[in-house]
């Protein structure tokens, strides 16, 4: 569960959010944590730990050392793609009233029904 009310909130002693995955063979960690730059901007910054388990520990520590650039590649120009979504979204959103936005909801609730 993360309170993200009081995590865009910021301050001191604002914990990330983290998330975690467990397999048999690997353990993945995301923390995502925040601070404001500018008057109106925020910074994000998302860590991702991948470890290997089990004998396939020593695989994915090569599997690391050869694909961690790309992967850090891959990962950036999604969240770049996410953000240009976000902020060419959202402040049109933030404009609507209530009654406009729960009618977009419904709406695209009923265009997803079989």
């Amino acid at each position: 569960m993360a309170e993200l009310d009081r995590w865009w909130a910021g301050g001191p002693g604002t914990a990330p959010i983290t998330a975690s995955a467990e397999h048999v063979f690997a353990v993945a960690r995301v923390t995502i944590s925040q601070r404001p730059t500018t008057e109106s901007r925020w910074e994000v910054q998302v860590k991702v730990k991948l470890r290997g388990r089990s004998v396939l520990r020593p695989l994915a520590a090569l599997v690391m050392l050869f694909a961690a650039g790309e992967m850090r590649k891959s990962f950036r120009e999604a969240l770049t793609e996410f953000a240009a979504k976000w902020n060419a979204e959202i402040p049109r959103l933030l404009r609507k009233n209530s009654d406009e936005l729960r009618a977009m909801l419904i709406d695209a609730i009923a265009d997803e029904s079989p």
